[in-house]
């Protein structure tokens, strides 16, 4: 008798482990349903599937494929995606959107962002940073490493870029903006590629060596202007992207493109080989043997630039 009843229960215990797992597999599903599809093209806006929200991310003008997308659930069994898209021109990548959200984070919360307490940054402008809250927004310079690189999504985004020929960004200008309260949350990332407006290739440096750093781009009035105008974007359309963000738009509502004059192609050398000789001296580790490189001094000197302003450069940046 007790045996059987131990049985009964046995029984009852392991329908409804059984029954909880579904439950749990039908929600996963469920929230893993409504991805976007790799090459799925956009213009003008994109509604996300984030079911508490319905978030709305405007594009800058363009057409704008998604070339990547994950969807993962973090230690709190959280649903979150990484939307990536890119306005592909040719060979290389004008401009680009990442947008990291939640889809089913109504039960756990969410883990709170650094983001808004960087300072060293070209602009940072933090509206609340508290606990289950957080609204803040600025412009950042990005050097990203896509191939080879240890995070799915970034390798992704890499990956799909080689197959199709594009050539892997090295420079963005990148405002962003990230929203987040006690049950859901949306950071919106552009990065805009200095390429695309002008400006030569540009050359691989660390993020700190970067001759687009806060603290040395004053010394390169084209890059000061591009910057400037891509912080006026910034702060011109945060009210937008933030209402936008928890779907409350305005539906004349078209986003525009930075306003900053491109340059001629007669003026790109310039812009490209002071670059290409400030961060060749200042990532040469023999200092002394880069003053006197020959090479350095005449290309520099043909740019109107010495030697001495990587050098002032290079002690800035540090």
């Amino acid at each position: 008798m007790h045996l059987s009843k131990t049985i009964k229960n046995l029984n009852l215990i392991c329908a409804c482990i059984f029954i909880g797992g579904l439950a749990f597999l039908s929600n996963d599903k469920k929230a893993l349903a409504n991805e976007f599809k790799i090459g799925e093209i956009f213009e003008g806006k994109v509604i996300l599937k984030n079911s508490s929200l319905k978030s709305v991310v405007f594009l800058p003008p363009g057409i704008y494929r998604v070339v990547a997308y994950i969807e993962h659930r973090n230690n709190n069994n959280n649903a979150l995606a990484y939307l990536g898209l890119a306005k592909l021109n040719k060979n290389i990548v004008e401009t680009a959107i990442l947008v990291n959200y939640s889809i089913d984070l109504e039960q756990y919360g969410w883990q709170e962002s650094k983001l808004c307490d960087r300072k060293n940054l070209h602009f940072i402008d933090t509206k609340a940073n508290y606990n289950h809250e957080q609204d803040c927004y600025g412009l950042n310079h990005y050097r990203p490493t896509y191939l080879g690189s240890k995070n799915r999504f970034r390798r992704s985004f890499g990956e799909y870029l080689k197959k199709e020929g594009i050539s892997q960004p090295q420079k963005f200008l990148t405002p962003f903006f990230r929203f987040a309260d006690s049950s859901s949350v949306i950071e919106i990332s552009y990065f805009f590629n200095p390429e695309a407006y002008g400006f030569g290739k540009q050359e691989r440096t660390t993020w700190n060596s970067s001759s687009w750093h806060p603290n040395v781009i004053d010394l390169y009035p084209s890059k000061l202007a591009f910057k400037e105008s891509v912080l006026d974007w910034t702060k011109a359309y945060y009210p937008q992207i933030k209402k936008a963000a928890f779907n409350k738009i305005d539906p004349k509502f078209n986003m525009a493109d930075v306003n900053f004059k491109k340059f001629d192609d007669s003026n790109t050398v310039a812009i490209k080989d002071d670059e290409a000789v400030c961060d060749s001296a200042v990532n040469r580790t023999e200092l002394q043997w880069s003053i006197k490189n020959t090479k350095d001094v005449q290309i520099a000197k043909k740019l109107g630039y010495s030697v001495l302003d990587c050098i002032r450069i290079m002690t800035k940046s540090k």
